[in-house]
């Protein structure tokens, strides 16, 4: 049974080969970043980088600019857009307007009508 020195060329310890192994992975990130930018999943990039070791603060704060900021945006366009369908159809009131337990139940009633399947 051979142990890592013996394998490893003299001077290279088994951490320098750990840490060219992640150097290497971090430039196949790099490569890949606009690729996954492109295809909208920029926001994977981040959670490589951490699984790699790199700095926790940085990779959040893009993972935050990334992926949390675009998603409450859309959650808060949708969220008062629908609510305007569901008053415009009669299911939710201007007064229950800012009720959650109000809107849920109208957008429940809204899908029950919407997606009944029965004839």
């Amino acid at each position: 049974m051979s142990t890592t020195a013996d394998v490893l060329p003299i001077g290279i310890t088994a951490q320098a080969v750990r840490e060219l192994r992640r150097e290497r992975w971090q430039g196949r990130v790099s490569r890949a970043a606009g690729t996954l930018n492109l295809l909208g999943i920029g926001w994977t990039v981040p959670l490589m980088r951490l699984a790699l070791g790199d700095t926790p603060r940085a990779q959040v704060a893009e993972l935050w600019r990334t992926l949390f900021v675009p998603v409450i945006a859309i959650i808060i366009e949708l969220r008062e857009t629908e609510i305007d369908a569901l008053i415009h159809k009669g299911l939710l009131t201007r007064d229950n307007s800012q009720n959650s337990g109000a809107i849920i139940a109208a957008l429940y009633d809204f899908l029950d009508r919407t997606l009944d399947t029965t004839p």
